[in-house]
């Protein structure tokens, strides 16, 4: 975990285990590559965010079943962790897959966080309502429901950078109030969620309002998925790409140090988190 003033910023590191994604896919097939991965993303990353379902546009939706049975090579591997504290995210947007992974291992002393990128919440009350200490992560997206998920492309819109802003804070102060309508106690985390509905160009007008989005709504918890599909591609350079990923991020987190957000960090490459790392321990990050 990296604090900076009120700050704290916490790596999650992404394991897809499908042969599909946009980034890894087939890459973590065995139990040793799981343990490479997360040897290679452990020093940065508090997290391990683990899915089953590529959401990669040009994928399509697999089924419950059979992301069911992607989860089994991973539960093998997750099973030498029953004595130990981790921190779990389970990628879905079906429920019934968040509640049967939870029911395998809800008697370890684990943190959960259920990383649904839908934004369809209200799909999720049962799974939450199972216990206080799964975390909820809601995205901001404009997919009528979790059914659709994988075809997020098709509901992208087009609106203004005021509409787009207006159109994110009336979704969180939704889930906000869903939350207080319902007595929620999970830990709640709300996300932008980059790319999933929306355009490359929308992605950058999202993260220049989103400081001003974050105080308006005075809520801690925070998560930026920053992947490689859906984030802020400049180029078919990658590095070129990465710099002016690292240079906006930057000035974004100039303008939210000193508020007390507790901020995750979705990557698939620990590259980013250290950078950033640097750049605060050199004082390059300021106002």
């Amino acid at each position: 975990m990296i604090r900076w003033n009120q700050l704290e910023l916490s790596g999650m590191a992404v394991m897809n285990i499908t042969p599909d994604s946009f980034s890894d896919g087939n890459q973590l097939q065995s139990l040793q590559d799981l343990n490479l991965r997360w040897q290679q993303m452990a020093e940065f990353c508090h997290w391990m965010d683990i899915g089953g379902q590529s959401t990669a546009p040009q994928n399509q939706s697999i089924g419950e079943q059979a992301e069911l049975q992607r989860w089994q090579l991973a539960c093998d591997w997750l099973d030498q962790y029953l004595d130990q504290q981790i921190f779990l995210s389970i990628d879905t947007y079906r429920p019934q897959v968040m509640h049967q992974i939870y029911q395998r291992y809800q008697k370890t002393s684990w943190h959960w966080l259920y990383n649904d990128v839908s934004g369809d919440y209200q799909s999720a009350l049962q799974v939450l309502k199972q216990s206080s200490q799964i975390g909820y992560v809601a995205s901001f997206t404009y997919i009528p429901n979790f059914e659709q998920t994988n075809d997020h492309i098709n509901f992208c819109r087009e609106v203004s950078s005021e509409d787009l802003e207006r159109d994110c804070l009336h979704f969180f102060q939704k889930v906000l109030d869903f939350w207080q309508q319902h007595q929620l106690k999970n830990p709640l985390y709300l996300d932008p969620a980059f790319g999933f509905s929306k355009k490359r160009e929308q992605n950058y007008q999202l993260i220049k309002a989103l400081p001003q989005i974050m105080k308006k709504l005075n809520h801690s918890h925070w998560l930026l998925g920053l992947s490689r599909k859906s984030f802020l591609r400049f180029d078919q350079d990658v590095k070129k790409t990465e710099l002016m990923q690292l240079l906006i991020l930057s000035q974004f987190f100039s303008k939210i140090d000193h508020h007390p957000y507790q901020l995750i960090l979705r990557v698939h490459q620990s590259d980013l988190i250290q950078s950033l790392k640097n750049f605060i321990a050199v004082g390059l990050l300021s106002r």
